[in-house]
C-alpha cells in the first residue's frame, strides 16, 4: 500500500455523483499545485475479503469499477458512497456482487486496523429527505424489501470511518448533530471547466433552461412557473432538460405561460451539449430543511458552460453570488425580473456568463479542488508509514 494513493468511491458510470464526488476529485489531486503527488482512482465497488484467510492476509479495502477492469490495490485513503457491500471470492479470482447488508462495519474495522484511512462521502441529507420525494420510498436496488438508505447501515458504517467528508457547510451541522463520534470534513464540489467548453448552438430563439426528471423536480419548477409568463415578451422558449420518454412530462408542461421544448435526458456526459442550447438557467427549489444541505453542482455546470443562472436562495448558493456566479431570486416577483434583465440586456447575459465562468474556473476547478483534497489527505495520512 503506497502512502500516497486514494481510491474514491462513486456509484454508477455516467452519474453525477460519481462525477462529482469521484472523478473531479481523482483529476483534481492529479493537478493541485506542489508536492507531494498523490495517485489517485475510481471504483464502482468496495471490494473486501470475506474468508479467514484472505482476511489475516490483508483485510484492507480495495476498489473495482465494474467487469472488464482490474481490482485496485488497497489504497492509503479510500472514500465509501452509500453503496453495497461487495465481495472478493478468493476461490474463482472473481467477485461476488451478493448483497450482505450490515457486513461492511466490521470490513471497515479491520481496514482501518491494518492502517487504511476509510471516509465516508455524503453530499445529501439523508436524515430530512422530503416525504413527497421519490427517494424517501426507494428501495434498495439488491434487496426490495430494505430501504435503499436504510439509516441504521449507515450509522454504522459512518461510526467505523475514520470521518465523514461532506459537500455544504449545512450538512457539516447535520452530520455533526447525529453524534457519529467521527470528524466532518468539508470538500465542497469542484469542476473541471474543459468539460464544458462546447460551442454555442445558433440561429435559434432566446432559450431558458431547467435541468431536471418531473418525477423527482417537477414541485421545484412549479415554485416559478408564474415567473416564465415574461419569455414571450422577449420571444424566448423554455427549455426542459430531462424529458424521459413515458414520464408524463408534456402534461405538466402544458401549464406553463409560454412556448417549451424537450431535451432527453442522459447521462452526466451529456450535460454540456444541453447547456450548449441555452442561454439562461435557472434552479428553483422547494423551501424545505433537505433543499438547504445541497450543494452547488447544477451552478456550477451553468457556470462552466457559460451560462448566467438564477436560483432559489441556500447559504450555498448565496455563498456563490457573493464570489461571482450566479443570483439568488426570493418570490416570483423576484424571478420575473431578473428574467427580465437577462433576456432584455445581451450584454448583461455576457457579462454574468462571463464573470461565472471565471469564477468557477478560479475557486472550483481542478487546481482549486486538488489543492484542497490534498491537504485533507495529507492530515489524515501524517505520520503514516508504508
Amino acid at each position: 500500500m503506497s502512502k500516497r494513493t486514494v481510491c474514491f468511491g462513486g456509484e454508477s458510470m455516467g452519474s453525477a455523483g460519481r462525477y462529482f464526488r469521484a472523478e473531479i476529485p481523482r483529476r483534481a489531486v492529479r493537478h493541485a499545485p506542489g508536492k507531494p503527488e498523490w495517485s489517485s482512482s475510481v471504483a464502482n465497488f468496495v471490494l473486501s475479503p470475506t474468508t479467514l484467510k484472505e482476511i489475516r492476509r490483508d483485510p484492507r479495502l480495495r476498489g473495482w469499477d465494474g467487469p472488464g477492469s482490474p481490482i485496485i490495490p488497497p489504497p492509503a485513503v479510500m472514500t465509501l458512497r452509500i453503496m453495497d457491500d461487495v465481495t472478493i471470492d478468493t476461490r474463482s479470482g472473481g467477485v461476488d456482487t451478493a448483497y450482505h447488508r450490515g457486513s461492511m462495519a466490521g470490513d471497515i474495522h479491520r481496514a482501518r486496523e491494518r492502517g487504511q484511512v476509510i471516509l465516508y462521502d455524503i453530499d445529501d441529507d439523508l436524515w430530512h429527505i422530503p416525504e413527497w420525494s421519490p427517494a424517501a420510498r426507494a428501495m434498495h436496488k439488491l434487496d426490495p424489501s430494505v430501504r435503499a438508505y436504510d439509516l441504521e447501515v449507515i450509522r454504522a458504517n459512518i461510526e467505523a470511518c475514520n470521518g465523514v467528508i461532506t459537500s455544504t457547510d449545512y450538512l457539516v451541522d447535520i452530520i455533526t448533530k447525529q453524534g457519529f463520534g467521527v470528524p466532518v470534513y468539508l470538500q465542497r464540489p469542484g469542476i473541471d471547466p474543459r468539460d464544458y467548453a462546447v460551442e454555442k448552438t445558433k440561429d435559434r430563439p432566446l432559450r431558458v433552461g431547467w435541468m431536471g426528471s418531473m418525477s423527482h423536480h417537477l414541485p421545484h419548477l412549479r415554485t416559478v412557473m408564474d415567473a416564465l409568463d415574461v419569455l414571450p415578451k422577449y420571444g424566448a422558449e423554455f427549455v426542459h432538460m430531462g424529458h424521459i420518454h413515458g414520464d408524463g412530462s408534456h402534461h405538466h408542461l402544458r401549464d406553463l405561460p409560454c412556448e417549451w421544448t424537450q431535451l432527453p435526458w442522459g447521462d452526466v456526459q451529456t450535460v454540456p451539449g444541453m447547456l450548449a442550447q441555452v442561454d439562461i438557467g435557472i434552479i428553483p427549489r422547494m423551501p424545505d430543511e433537505f433543499h438547504q444541505g445541497q450543494s452547488v453542482t447544477s451552478g456550477l455546470q451553468y457556470a462552466a458552460a457559460g451560462v448566467p443562472f438564477l436560483v432559489s436562495p441556500s447559504a450555498e448558493y448565496e455563498r456563490l453570488e457573493t464570489m461571482g456566479a450566479g443570483k439568488v431570486c426570493r418570490g416570483v416577483n423576484d424571478w420575473r425580473q431578473a428574467l427580465s434583465d437577462l433576456l432584455e440586456f445581451p450584454t448583461s447575459r455576457n457579462f454574468e456568463a462571463a464573470r461565472a465562468r471565471e469564477c468557477v474556473a478560479i475557486s472550483f476547478g481542478l487546481e482549486a479542488t486538488g489543492r484542497r483534497y490534498v491537504e485533507l489527505l495529507e492530515e489524515l495520512t501524517h505520520g503514516r508509514h508504508e
